[in-house]
């Protein structure tokens, strides 16, 4: 099997609040052999991966572990050998997302990212339905390109405020983000400070939350199983988080996440994680097209490095294949042999 190395490429954006700039992504193109099984019976699948707090895209969705497989960890790699694209970013203002000089990151804002990641699913879609988003990618048909946005943690947030203003996905996969619990509580709940005022005195001159938060939400992100080479890996790569979403200390997405209509994937660690009661978290959700409830047992907050990720990779992707049969036609293939390696074989290791 070919590794399906990331290819780096920019979307230009411009929210009005900000103007002009630059976001980093990496795609991750379905494995040939994929493709060509499922290309007669399932519409193009796609996502775009938005990671959560202090991550960059590649730390969460594409984490190398030295004297790991390249498949060990990362969900990226998994999905597109089984036939589902990924584009990953970094987060506007984040890693190789950086700000204009003149834009702190108190403006950044849930609007502001609604507003730039809305460009960035229309350029999107268009780059894939004229095959220029990568050198040697076919164009697709747009009519049948089923596209989903996939947020973990603030990420879900960033996902459900976009999808909430402006419905451009075709699904959504919310992992890791409880939305029945106020902000502010849930920073209770994780060991973290939940005083805006408090806060705001120890944000960066550029407008960014102090560092020091990572060590606190250790605890939090990784169960005793996850390796100390990855977790050192992690932390290492880990980015500062802009200040305009303290925003969210004295409210929540209730309101947001109850005009969410398209069908709705949540995931959660059954051991650590966002919420307390996983199974009240879909009441939240009140308009949803169809709604799946997926908790992943022996898992803490950042579930793609527990031993039991194959589960819910495993699990997401038969989800949205569904989904895509559902909403664009064609059939459900049987599924391959190789894709057990993933949970069983050397990928694994």
């Amino acid at each position: 099997m070919t590794t399906p190395l990331p290819v780096a490429v920019t979307f230009s954006v411009e929210p009005k609040e900000i103007g002009p700039a630059e976001i980093a992504a990496w795609v991750f193109p379905p494995a040939p052999a994929r493709q060509s099984v499922f290309t007669d019976a399932l519409p193009p699948l796609w996502l775009l991966c938005i990671p959560g707090g202090t991550y960059r895209g590649l730390a969460y969705f594409d984490r190398q572990v030295p004297g790991s497989s390249p498949f060990a960890y990362s969900m990226a790699r998994v999905l597109a050998a089984q036939g589902i694209g990924s584009v990953v970013i970094d987060n506007l203002g984040t890693g190789e997302s950086p700000l204009p000089p003149h834009v702190s990151g108190w403006q950044l804002t849930l609007s502001v990212y609604a507003d730039a990641y809305r460009q960035l699913v229309a350029q999107l879609r268009e780059r894939l339905a004229c095959g220029t988003l990568l050198s040697g990618l076919a164009p697709l048909d747009a009519r049948r390109l089923f596209l989903v946005g996939v947020g973990h943690s603030m990420g879900a947030m960033l996902a459900i405020s976009l999808q909430a203003s402006y419905p451009v996905c075709d699904a959504l996969c919310l992992l890791g983000f409880g939305a029945t619990i106020p902000f502010a509580q849930l920073c209770s709940q994780v060991g973290l400070d939940n005083d805006a005022a408090a806060i705001a005195q120890s944000v960066t001159p550029a407008g960014y939350l102090p560092p020091q938060m990572r060590a606190v939400l250790r605890a939090f992100f990784y169960s005793p199983a996850v390796p100390a080479a990855l977790k050192e890996a992690d932390e290492k790569d880990a980015v500062l988080i802009p200040a305009g979403l303290l925003a969210l200390l004295s409210g929540d997405l209730a309101s947001e996440a109850a005009r969410i209509r398209c069908p709705l994937f949540l995931g959660f660690a059954a051991d650590r994680d966002a919420t307390a009661q996983p199974q009240r978290e879909p009441e939240a959700y009140t308009q949803v097209h169809s709604l799946t409830l997926f908790v992943q047992s022996h898992a803490y907050h950042c579930a793609n490095f527990e031993p039991t990720r194959f589960d819910l990779w495993d699990e997401l992707a038969a989800w949205l294949r569904q989904k895509a049969v559902q909403a664009r036609g064609g059939a459900l293939p049987p599924l391959l042999d190789e894709i057990d390696l993933f949970a069983t074989g050397p990928l694994a290791s």
